[in-house]
């Protein structure tokens, strides 16, 4: 299911995100991302979005060290609309252009069966839309003030 997400998520955005939220940043792109409202989306698109220039070394991640992996299906799919949420506009352009593109090819025998893959297309924009709006530069600047005690988090 991981490599579905990120085929679907290179298919809406055209940006391959292959990296986490380890990462070594020049201070000026530290400043310009902590300035950016869908950073309280995803960390790793918002870089993708913000920093042009990136130099990536492969990093061998080793096996995992105990049990399967904790992440339902559920949190995956909400883990992919959130970094999708950050490129709403390139997505909303991209699902156009993949809905006329259907369109056109089913104009000659339109159906409610044909039709619902568009309708499918019109929910999935709808949902990032409804999630891109979680960008919130205010919380994002003010969540210090959520914490009470730092050794809580350790």
């Amino acid at each position: 299911m991981y490599k579905i997400h990120k085929v679907i998520t290179l298919i809406f955005t055209g940006k391959l995100i292959r990296f986490g939220n380890f990462i070594c940043l020049p201070k000026k792109y530290a400043k310009d991302l902590i300035s950016q409202g869908c950073l309280w989306n995803s960390f790793s698109a918002t870089v993708e979005k913000i920093v042009k220039n990136k130099i990536s070394m492969d990093a061998h991640k080793g096996k995992r060290y105990f049990g399967p992996s904790k992440i339902s299906y559920l949190k995956l799919i909400h883990h992919s609309f959130t970094i999708i949420s950050v490129f709403t506009k390139i997505v909303f352009f991209r699902v156009l252009l993949i809905s006329l593109i259907y369109f056109f090819i089913i104009y000659s025998k339109i159906s409610i069966l044909n039709l619902f893959p568009l309708l499918i297309l019109l929910i999935f924009l709808l949902i990032i839309f409804l999630i891109s709006r979680r960008d919130n530069l205010n919380a994002l600047q003010n969540f210090s003030k959520n914490i009470k005690d730092i050794e809580i988090l350790k």
